[in-house]
């Protein structure tokens, strides 16, 4: 709905809802942010040749079939391991293995991927000890 304030406040589109004046560059930010991770989960599925599973309410952004489900995040800054198990937890266990990538913002940004150890080893043995 739009508005024209009288009173001197601007004009604007307010939330039929809560009554609150839409702030356009808060709108455009959370917008330009949306992009920019869909962009992101595009790159690492096509790096590590999975599929990017679109906006399907899944608890994860890749899919590498048979092999590992993978959340995608673009931080300014690293993730605490708590937020990253948790994001673990939430993908949960299956045939694919959870996973975790963080891309770091800018153009050759650092780009991590997690696994738990368990998850890992199970899929890749332990390797053989000498000596």
């Amino acid at each position: 709905m739009v508005l024209d304030f009288t009173d001197g406040r601007q004009s604007g589109i307010v939330c039929q809802r809560c009554g609150k004046v839409r702030d356009d560059a808060t709108s455009r930010r959370g917008r330009n942010s949306r992009s920019r991770g869909n962009a992101a989960e595009l790159v690492v599925a096509r790096h590590l040749g999975g599929k990017k599973m679109g906006p399907l309410g899944l608890p994860w952004d890749v899919e590498m079939p048979g092999y590992a489900r993978l959340q995608v995040k673009k931080l300014a800054t690293a993730p605490s391991l708590r937020f990253v198990a948790s994001e673990l937890a939430r993908i949960g266990s299956g045939a694919e293995m959870p996973g975790f990538v963080w891309v770091e913002p800018g153009r050759g940004g650092e780009r991590l991927i997690v696994f738990r150890l368990a998850d890992f080893a199970e899929r890749h043995g332990l390797p053989e000890v000498e000596g």
